[in-house]
């Protein structure tokens, strides 16, 4: 098993490849976190906001939610619209 990782990480790297800053796995790596897929899944359906997406998925926490939302949104997978409302209301999508 060691010989066939270094001989793909060498192969990566004979081609110049970064795996540190490659954007497939940013992808990778949200699509492994574990209430990633079920966001997306959510807000695929159209938008969303923060309170509807936690009752779609009970068994998430807010905190997590938050976090999991600004991680999506930072990398660009997800959109944060703010409406100028009283309250101010957000939506992702």
């Amino acid at each position: 098993m060691r010989d066939t990782e270094t001989t793909w990480r060498e192969a990566l790297d004979s081609q110049g490849l970064d795996l540190a800053n490659c954007p497939v796995r940013r992808i990778l790596d949200h699509v492994a976190a574990k209430w990633t897929v079920l966001v997306l899944l959510e807000l695929d359906a159209g938008p969303r906001r923060f309170n509807a997406l936690a009752r779609a998925l009970p068994d998430i926490s807010k905190r997590m939610l938050t976090q999991s939302l600004r991680d999506l949104q930072r990398d660009g997978l997800i959109a944060r619209a703010v409406f100028d409302t009283k309250p101010p209301s957000v939506e992702y999508a």
